[in-house]
């Protein structure tokens, strides 16, 4: 958007659909961090749920070996169980949105004022 400011003011229409683009480009992936990392915590949540139940089955007598076996690995698999990462970078989670908008947001910030500099 503010390469659209930097236009001449004859371009004005193609400046507009050029600016109104890029929203709709950055609104879109925007949404898809969000819709996943939704998805990501709520299969966090869901692996601490079965890992509850799977202890809590555990301290009971009456379970079958069988189901006991199955606890037993679920809990070992979840030993070794990190959350997803992009590219090691940072976690996958639903804190993701609120770190993406603070680091645009700071960018955003570094850009006016070197474009306020520039105009002085």
């Amino acid at each position: 958007m503010l390469v659209a400011l930097r236009i001449s003011a004859g371009g004005g229409i193609k400046c507009w659909i050029h600016s109104l683009s890029i929203i709709a480009w950055l609104s879109k992936n925007t949404l898809l961090i969000v819709i996943h990392s939704v998805i990501s915590e709520k299969f966090y949540i869901t692996i601490e749920e079965a890992e509850t139940a799977c202890i809590q089955l555990m301290k009971t007598n009456n379970s079958a070996r069988s189901q006991k076996r199955l606890c037993m690995s679920v809990i070992q698999a979840n030993r070794s169980f990190s959350k997803m990462t992009a590219c090691g970078l940072f976690y996958v989670d639903a804190k993701l949105p609120i770190y993406l908008m603070r680091n645009f947001t700071t960018y955003i910030f570094v850009l006016l004022q070197l474009n306020f500099l520039q105009n002085t």
